[in-house]
């Protein structure tokens, strides 16, 4: 991938959404493959984290994880 492949798909990236792809995504429906993949999702963390205990701690050590890996400085 050469640096102006990366810099293209950077801006396709960050841009802007008109009011209407917004909406576009947001009214679409939810497919059954879609519903399936989130219900196996919740089943697999219930799974892995079982108790509320264990849950807390995996969010804790989450939200840790994300904060070190977000970029500094001010927000747009």
């Amino acid at each position: 991938m050469t640096s102006a492949d990366i810099a293209a798909l950077r801006a396709f990236v960050e841009r802007e959404l008109t009011d209407d792809e917004i909406a576009q995504y947001l009214d679409a429906p939810v497919t059954e493959d879609e519903r399936r993949g989130v219900l196996e999702l919740v089943e697999w963390f219930c799974r892995r984290y079982p108790t509320p205990l264990a849950r807390l701690h995996y969010v804790t050590r989450a939200h840790a994880r994300w904060g070190a890996t977000r970029p500094q400085g001010p927000t747009p």
